[in-house]
């Protein structure tokens, strides 16, 4: 969970990019005896929570899946908008949106209310081939789309694996986000990971354009930056 955010809502939940790497499907394997959807990581709208939301704070909606993902359908992103609507102008709230799949924000962006934070992930500029979401490339295109200026962005660089300082430091700069989150990977999913000196050789690349917040992790980039 990134520090600015406390809350969360899963009107939305599961995901069919099957990362390799994916925190949320490990933590669905709790949700059993909850719903067995959940459990099962399955894309599934839950109705009964379209009202029931956090009225303030930064409130991330669907960490437990990717509600903008190709196979949902768009009656369900829409009840989702239309359920938040009232809330467009409450100064208390933001609404964070996180997917890698953005150039679906694209399809919704006159829906998406102005108190929102447009995310994507964007482990690398190289393409490993590591889930079946859409490419670097794709995911950088929409994110520098001008549909998407009059929102502010953040970028997730994580769980990050090895890239070319200049390419991935210039594509962040193209989004222009106004906070980029970095991090490695926790699970030890055998990634093509960087070493912590050349991750810290980006951050401080980014400090000069946004703010970098830096994630624990097990590869002590956290101790090496504190």
């Amino acid at each position: 969970m990134f520090a600015f955010i406390r809350k969360t809502w899963n009107p939305i939940s599961g995901c069919r990019h099957d990362c390799c790497y994916c925190w949320a499907r490990r933590v669905a394997r709790r949700l059993k005896r909850v719903c067995s959807r959940c459990y099962n990581f399955v894309p599934h709208l839950h109705e009964e929570r379209l009202n029931r939301f956090p009225r303030s704070g930064v409130v991330f909606v669907s960490d437990m899946g990717d509600m903008w993902g190709s196979w949902v359908p768009d009656e369900w992103i829409k009840r989702v908008l239309e359920a938040i609507k009232p809330y467009w102008e409450k100064p208390d709230l933001v609404w964070f949106f996180e997917t890698k799949n953005p150039a679906r924000y694209l399809d919704f962006a006159d829906m998406i209310p102005p108190n929102s934070i447009l995310s994507t992930t964007i482990e690398t500029n190289r393409d490993y081939r590591v889930s079946k979401a859409p490419s670097i490339r794709e995911r950088y295109s929409a994110m520098v789309s001008s549909e998407l200026e009059m929102f502010a962005k953040h970028v997730s660089i994580e769980p990050i694996m090895d890239f070319d300082v200049k390419k991935l430091y210039r594509m962040i700069w193209d989004i222009r986000p106004k906070m980029v989150s970095i991090g490695y990977d926790n699970y030890n999913c055998g990634l093509p990971e960087p070493e912590p000196a050349k991750v810290k050789q980006l951050i401080d690349k980014l400090k000069r354009i946004t703010v970098v917040e830096v994630k624990k992790d097990r590869r002590g980039l956290y101790r090496l930056l504190s």
